[in-house]
């Protein structure tokens, strides 16, 4: 499967990422990997510029008048994103004003001998809500204890991200090093979503067990029977398969 190399700096900021992402992947699951790349929680509308064009979260989202734009969801992102030095802008929060440089570093087949995909990144990004590149501008110094707040408005401001560091980068929880056995249900679920439909759990060689911790992680929802074909794949579980599909399996996507 051919994944793009993706670099991710966030303007007016020190931050950045590295990302590999799958060439045949939607900007819907773009803006779901940089929100956990970022660690962002998804509380706002986003959009992708690419100078001329727009696309949407939504298809309700009309900023030009009324004209429809494609949305995130239905729209691949070799529309804008294919061969090395390609660049985009991803806006999330259009309060805040969070702009996103995308460029293309390159491309790889070898995506599924690499555990983790977020490969690269330095400093924390801002805190949700904290008012953009301004606020960001006015809490580092508070955070890094180089200035003292000014007076009660200021002291209520720091007070609020008191928990927050620019210089922590570490990886969410999703992305930490993973054991073999959550290599193991990985693979069981991309097992599952390739070959469900009219197979039981016993041919398809699925243990009880292995289901029983899809369903912890909300992958799945728990069979009423013993069978594999009354399991029912969460949208988180279908979205983590098709990643899990190409890094156990390698079958590219169309």
């Amino acid at each position: 499967m051919k994944h793009l190399e993706l670099h991710v700096a966030l303007r007016h900021t020190p931050v950045w990422r590295r990302v590999h992402f799958p060439a045949s992947g939607t900007f819907a699951e773009l803006h779901e990997r940089l929100q956990l790349a970022f660690g962002w929680e998804s509380r706002h509308l986003f959009g992708f510029f690419d100078g001329t064009e727009m696309i949407a979260a939504s298809r309700h989202y009309k900023p030009y008048k009324g004209k429809r734009v494609p949305t995130a969801a239905k729209t691949r992102v070799k529309k804008l994103l294919q061969a090395e030095g390609d660049t985009c802008e991803y806006v999330y929060d259009f309060g805040d004003g969070w702009t996103h440089e995308i460029r293309v570093e390159g491309s790889s087949n070898r995506y599924a001998d690499i555990d983790e995909w977020l490969v690269g990144g330095a400093y924390a990004a801002p805190p949700e809500d904290c008012g953009g590149p301004p606020g960001y501008a006015r809490l580092v110094p508070l955070a890094r204890g180089e200035k003292k707040p000014s007076g009660p408005e200021e002291s209520a401001f720091f007070l609020r991200f008191r928990n927050w560091h620019p210089d922590t980068f570490e990886l969410p929880p999703q992305l930490r090093p993973r054991t073999d056995i959550e290599k193991v249900y990985e693979a069981t679920l991309a097992l599952l979503c390739r070959t469900l439909t009219g197979r039981n759990r016993a041919e398809l060689g699925i243990d009880w067990m292995d289901l029983e911790a899809l369903h912890q992680r909300g992958w799945i929802e728990l069979p009423t029977s013993d069978t594999a074909k009354s399991v029912r794949v969460t949208d988180l579980g279908v979205w983590r398969a098709k990643e899990f599909q190409g890094r156990y399996f390698g079958k590219d996507e169309e």
